[in-house]
């Protein structure tokens, strides 16, 4: 596997210090400037496999990479959230009571736009009926029966 990939230039040292051993005990005078592997391949028996191996790896050093990148956006964002969070404090210690019911109340408005319902907050208050809003829930409604063409009015 290191042969076909990224092991070459490891075997090649392996290789002339292997040779050079050899022909220094046969004391042959011939010493080995340089071993180069020219062509590398996987058996055929193994090659399919060999290919799945590295489609694998491709797709682990992918899914390494998307990681990467989602750790980075949350990070962003949690930093993002800490600044507004700072900036929320420093108000706060100024003036924490107002602070305290302006959270309240935005936090309400966020919820409550999302209902139908109408809130009456204490007896005898009379609540605000959003007047606008309801005559255009009115108009989609679908018209009454029209009445026949030719039919008496």
């Amino acid at each position: 596997n290191d042969t076909i990939t990224s092991g070459r230039a490891k075997i090649e040292g392996e290789v002339i210090a292997l040779m050079q051993r050899i022909l220094d005990e046969y004391n042959s005078g011939i010493e080995i400037q340089s071993v180069s592997i020219q062509k590398a391949a996987a058996p055929q028996a193994v090659d399919e496999e060999f290919k799945q191996v590295t489609a694998a790896q491709q797709q682990a050093q992918a899914n390494k990479n998307n990681a990467n990148a989602w750790a980075q956006q949350t990070l962003a964002t949690a930093q993002g959230d800490a600044a507004e969070f700072d900036k929320i404090y420093e108000q706060y210690k100024l003036a924490p009571e107002v602070t305290r019911r302006r959270l309240y109340y935005e936090t309400m408005e966020q919820v409550l736009a999302k209902t139908n319902k109408t809130i009456v907050e204490a007896p005898g208050v009379t609540p605000y009926l959003p007047l606008p809003g309801l005559a255009r829930k009115g108009a989609e409604a679908p018209p009454a029966d029209k009445p026949a063409t030719g039919a008496p009015r």
